[in-house]
Parts: C-alpha cells; structure tokens; sequence
C-alpha cells in the first residue's frame, strides 16, 4: 500500500498549506500584491463545511476577507465585504 501524498504532516496541515499559497497567488493576481508584502495570513475552518475555510489577508494597511472553497480541484476564492 503507498503512502499518502501528505505523509508525516497530516492531511489539514497539508490541505491549509494549499489553501495558503492559492490565496498568495489570489492577492498578487488581483491585487498585485506580491507575497512577500503580505503581513498577516489567518485562516479558520467553517464549522460544518468541512472544505471551507475563512481568510484574513493583511498588507499594506489594508484588510481583505476571503472565503476559499477547496472542495473540488478548481479552488475558489470569493471576497466577503
């Protein structure tokens, strides 16, 4: 039997690592903000929705809420105002 894709570091760290980089890409698409001026990433799982998760983007003295959606292989990211 193979192993995981996420090995040792268990399938929601891996999942929240993902989820991460795709709302980087996100902010520098839309944005251009690039990651590295990116000054605060929170994220909480959605009680219920277990491929949910809310985000908090900090940069440039300014805020964003996203909601990201991982449930299929097409994330989506939608802005919460």
């Amino acid at each position: 039997m193979s192993k995981p894709l996420w090995g040792s570091l268990g399938k929601k760290a891996v999942m929240k690592n993902i989820h991460f980089i795709e709302v980087k890409r996100y902010m520098e698409r839309r944005y251009s903000i690039p990651a590295t001026y990116i000054d605060n990433l929170k994220s909480a799982p959605l009680k219920g929705f277990p491929n949910q998760y809310a985000v908090l983007v900090e940069a440039f003295n300014k805020e964003w809420s996203l909601l990201v959606d991982i449930s299929t292989s097409n994330i989506n990211i939608t802005e919460v105002k």
